[in-house]
């Protein structure tokens, strides 16, 4: 009876050695899986890019750059934008035309012949036709110029669609880049273009001007402006040239045209 006792308490004891062995190596084995998943995800998953921090996004022309040490970056850009004006002559060319049109009607529910009827078919075609291409003439597009005023605003960041070219101290030429060098002037951030900084700006570039997502529009500083409700028309539209909108991006498209 004893012997059995004996027995049994090793039993026991083996057991609960055992189980948290068993248990410790599936934890290890866990583990390592779990590892190995998160690794294989790490190595395929790309960055998120951030939320964007601006508002809307404009391309035009730098006429003016002001950058100086102790003064907030400014500039003006020109934007240019198609504007749809109405064509007078082809209004009035449209009006005759279609009076025409009313006539060669009339005269076909006239003919009397066979000759008549044709006539008056192919009077109807012709002014058809006519009335079509005045139709492409009613509006003329026009390119209207716009002057829109920017100041930097903390954290702008300076992209550039063309790679940086730093130049070596020591020959005075241009660097090339690793492919390295360029994936991390690029970023993982998803901004166009590369990193930069504002040593690259200049007069004539082409560029996007982005808008702080908390800049003040005109009608927030200005229209809404309880102390200006007295003010001339003239006064509130030199206001509203003067206006400068907040950048938190600059993304240089093209420079400026070699002479």
């Amino acid at each position: 009876m004893h012997r059995i006792y004996r027995l049994a308490g090793l039993f026991i004891l083996t057991a609960t050695l055992v189980v948290p062995t068993v248990t410790t190596a599936q934890e290890q084995k866990d583990t390592k899986k779990t590892e190995g998943e998160t690794t294989e995800k790490a190595k395929g998953k790309k960055d998120k890019p951030k939320a964007p921090d601006w508002r809307a996004s404009v391309d035009g022309k730098i006429t003016a750059l002001e950058d100086k040490d102790d003064n907030p970056l400014t500039m003006t850009v020109q934007v240019t934008t198609k504007v749809k004006e109405p064509n007078a002559s082809a209004q009035q060319q449209l009006v005759q035309q279609q009076q025409q049109l009313a006539q060669h009607q009339q005269s076909l529910a006239r003919a009397k012949s066979a000759q008549e009827r044709q006539n008056a078919l192919n009077q109807i075609a012709s002014s058809l036709n006519q009335i079509e291409q005045t139709k492409a003439k009613l509006f003329t597009v026009k390119d209207v110029n716009t002057d829109l005023k920017f100041k930097e605003t903390d954290g702008i960041r300076f992209r550039y669609a063309q790679a940086p070219t730093p130049i070596d101290p020591t020959t005075g030429e241009f660097m090339k880049l690793t492919k390295e060098e360029l994936d991390k002037a690029k970023g993982t951030e998803g901004y166009p273009g590369y990193a930069g900084d504002r040593k690259g700006l200049k007069v004539g570039q082409i560029v996007r001007v982005y808008v702080w997502k908390d800049s003040k529009m005109p009608k927030d500083s200005i229209l809404a402006d309880k102390k200006g409700a007295n003010k001339k028309v003239d006064d509130i539209q030199d206001d509203l040239n003067n206006f400068r909108y907040d950048v938190i991006m600059l993304y240089v498209i093209s420079d400026p045209p070699k002479k």
